[in-house]
């Protein structure tokens, strides 16, 4: 056994339950990328899940993204697409179709995560155009 093989597959050799080869892919999935601001946080919980990003920031003991984290809960501060305003069916009856949907509510998602503040119908229709 070497440090370098893959931690799933070690799971899954070892038969651990799927709930717990999920989190570990949550886990390794939040190791490859950068936490460092309230935005980061909301990335990852967008990637991941609050489950996944809490356990996280346990483990690396983080008093302050806990309580960011904490703050983006409470405050119901959009993180994913099904947060937003408006949705693909608005986009669709605007006249985008397809790929170019998906594009667009992704992009507002980013949008919103930014600046939660412009998370409203009249505001995010500016950004469609």
């Amino acid at each position: 056994n070497t440090s370098s093989e893959n931690p799933i597959e070690v799971l899954k050799t070892l038969k651990a339950p799927n709930r717990q080869i999920d989190v570990a892919n949550k886990l390794l999935k939040l190791q490859a990328i950068k936490i460092n601001t309230k935005e980061d946080i909301k990335n990852a919980l967008f990637l991941t899940d609050y489950n996944a990003v809490n356990l996280f920031l346990q483990l690396q003991e983080d008093e302050d993204k806990l309580k960011l984290l904490a703050e983006i809960i409470k405050n119901n501060e959009p993180y994913l697409i099904s947060h937003l305003a408006i949705d693909g069916e608005i986009l669709k009856n605007l006249g985008f179709e397809g790929k170019e949907i998906g594009e667009i509510l992704e992009r507002l998602r980013q949008t919103v995560v930014c600046d939660p503040q412009k998370n409203r119908k009249e505001i995010l229709m500016t950004f469609t155009k």
